[in-house]
């Protein structure tokens, strides 16, 4: 067994700095860019997106990244209905739970409390759910064209035989 000397931990000095940096040389960016990067009308169906934004809101936009219009409810995702009677509404997660299960999480849909139908102001024109009854929407809703809404749910229930408590996507 050999003694430390200062030679030795000069070494392994060098050794963690050229570590460090070649970590850093390898590093991913911080950030990843945001919103249209590359759009060819020539290649691509001009049309319009809607999607669920980090900041809980319902976003609209067209195919060049500018927001057309903005919901101030989350989404889980949303959905466009599509019938004549209803343009400009979605399908949307109205509110989250307040008090939400220890094993929530938005990967498994059980923060959701409700979710409804919205016109283009933001009015709820229809709702389902609520924080004494909620609906953990997992997902996926459709408006059918018979009127009905079809909703995928979850739900929290004891499997006999598995340890674990919540099976997650």
């Amino acid at each position: 067994m050999t003694t430390p000397t200062l030679k030795n931990a000069g070494y392994t000095l060098l050794a963690a700095c050229g570590l460090m940096l070649s970590t850093r040389a390898f590093a991913l960016p911080g950030s990843f860019p945001v919103g249209t990067t590359y759009y060819n009308p020539e290649k691509a169906w001009n049309g319009y997106v809607l999607f669920p934004g980090g900041d809980r809101q319902t976003h609209l936009i067209d195919m060049n990244g500018n927001e057309v219009h903005r919901w101030k409810y989350e989404s889980f995702p949303p959905w466009p209905i599509v019938d004549n009677g209803s343009q400009g509404r979605v399908l949307v997660q109205l509110e989250r739970r307040q008090s939400p299960d220890k094993v929530a999480n938005p990967g498994n849909g059980m923060l959701n409390a409700s979710v409804g139908e919205v016109d283009w102001e933001g009015n709820v024109v229809w709702r389902y759910g609520s924080q004494l009854a909620p609906l953990h929407q997992h997902h996926d809703m459709r408006r059918l064209p018979n009127g009905n809404t079809l909703v995928m749910t979850a739900k929290l229930r004891r499997i006999p035989g598995f340890s674990y408590r919540v099976i997650d996507n």
